[in-house]
């Protein structure tokens, strides 16, 4: 049964505004009605909708509600302490794991890195690192809200979009690709099956051909449904490979670690995330192209 992921969002007192804008600006990247986006790309199609923190349904609307993640936005004068007590207030039931971003909002871009916001950067980070979070600066200007999204390594605002995006929600439905490949062999096969058993009962009835073709039939079958959920659980692992990568390079940012734990960990990540693509059968896919140039 499909279901809905419910992505929690809020801040601080005064972070109305600013909440109002990520959310607003989001609406305009994804498809929405209410309070409710509808995330679609190549791999999968996923309803989410944003609730309030504490905000509760009734009993009967949760049957299909899956909490999914938590936006947490301030400003970025507010101290990361202001957040604690948000945090450890919510409900364990209302802190999804799927995504969770600390949002920090300005409406002006940082030009200048001081001191004072080194410090204050990796402070912040630590406090995400701590209880799960992925922390994000995003500029609230109309510039801001609208740069970087060409950049292949993204920031700000364009990350976010990124992050929702690239989510396996718990409402993901697989796309046509993916999900019909088993279904269209089933069909073929029993068809097959269906006209061989009717032309063996009019030729000889002791014939078991039509039963070791409908073992074959459910064989390939499901070895079809298998392949499904293997790529479903590599892109999971890619995405918890990715959010790994951010971590480490947040953390880098912050001088949390020194240049060699930088590169053996970001190496282990990369060598993952290689590993995962091969899985998704990239290499077999570059292969199947050079083939064809020959």
């Amino acid at each position: 049964m499909a279901c809905t992921s419910i992505l929690r969002i809020g801040g601080p007192p005064g972070s109305e505004t600013v909440i109002s804008i990520i959310k607003n600006h989001l609406s305009n990247h994804f498809p929405s009605q209410s309070d409710k986006l509808q995330i679609t790309n190549k791999y999968f199609t996923a309803d989410v909708q944003f609730l309030a923190f504490h905000e509760q349904k009734e009993q009967e609307q949760t049957l299909n509600l899956k909490e999914d993640g938590i936006l947490i936005i301030f400003p970025s004068d507010a101290h990361i302490d202001s957040l604690t007590q948000i945090h450890d207030e919510l409900p364990q039931d209302q802190i999804g794991d799927t995504l969770r971003l600390c949002i920090s909002t300005s409406a002006k871009s940082i030009t200048v890195i001081t001191k004072e916001y080194e410090d204050r950067y990796s402070q912040r980070v630590l406090w995400c690192l701590d209880r799960g979070y992925e922390y994000v600066e995003v500029d609230v200007t109309e510039k801001g809200l609208t740069d970087g999204f060409d950049e292949r390594e993204k920031d700000g605002f364009a990350r976010v979009v990124e992050a929702m995006g690239g989510t396996v929600w718990s409402s993901a439905i697989m796309a046509a690709k993916n999900r019909t490949v088993a279904q269209t062999l089933l069909d073929h096969c029993e068809d097959e099956v269906g006209t061989k058993e009717v032309k063996v009962e009019a030729a000889d009835s002791t014939n078991d051909e039509p039963m070791v073709n409908g073992k074959e039939c459910e064989r390939q079958k499901t070895s079809e449904v298998s392949d499904e959920a293997k790529d479903e659980s590599v892109l999971n692992n890619i995405e918890d490979v990715m959010k790994q990568a951010k971590t480490i390079r947040e953390a880098s940012k912050g001088g949390q670690l020194s240049d060699q734990e930088r590169r053996s960990r970001a190496g282990n990540a990369a060598e993952m995330l290689m590993g995962l693509l091969d899985q998704m059968g990239f290499d077999d896919d570059e292969d199947d192209g050079s083939s064809e140039d020959e």
